[in-house]
């Protein structure tokens, strides 16, 4: 049985975050230069984000989370990166910098749809997999 709260969430994933930017990057892991993507968002929601998938056209690969801190002045800001290793350091309000790690097999669990496609999937407060369409990937 789902709870009102679940069931609420599930039909609103806007209200737990807002897309700011996805693109594809490429990155250096392990020594070697990797084309992932790469999504900015902003958390809305008091629940604590617990992991994050990306589900695209044929792939379902985890994601990094960091958080990004801006300082300095509007005309000139400056941005730091700070990587999250445990996501109960993330609050209302922060934004994040969520880049997908490609490589190793994870299972798309079940109750993700297999025609499901552009979407970060995530965990929060002990809810079921909430979906949040990414209509376009920009470059």
């Amino acid at each position: 049985m789902i709870s009102c709260m679940a069931a609420v969430a599930a039909l609103q994933p806007k209200a737990y975050l807002q897309l700011l930017e996805a693109k594809p990057v490429t990155v250096e892991r392990d020594g070697q230069m990797k084309n992932e993507l790469q999504f900015l968002i902003v958390w809305k929601n008091f629940d604590i984000p617990a992991l994050f998938y990306w589900r695209g056209v044929t792939s379902w690969m985890p994601c990094k989370m960091a958080r990004v801190h801006q300082s300095g002045t509007k005309k000139n800001p400056v941005y730091t990166i700070e990587n999250i290793m445990y996501p109960d350091v993330i609050h209302k309000g922060d934004t994040l910098k969520l880049t997908t790690v490609s490589g190793g097999k994870h299972r798309v669990p079940a109750e993700i749809y297999p025609n499901e496609q552009n979407m970060l999937c995530f965990k929060s407060g002990g809810s079921n997999w909430i979906e949040y369409p990414v209509g376009k990937v920009g470059k």
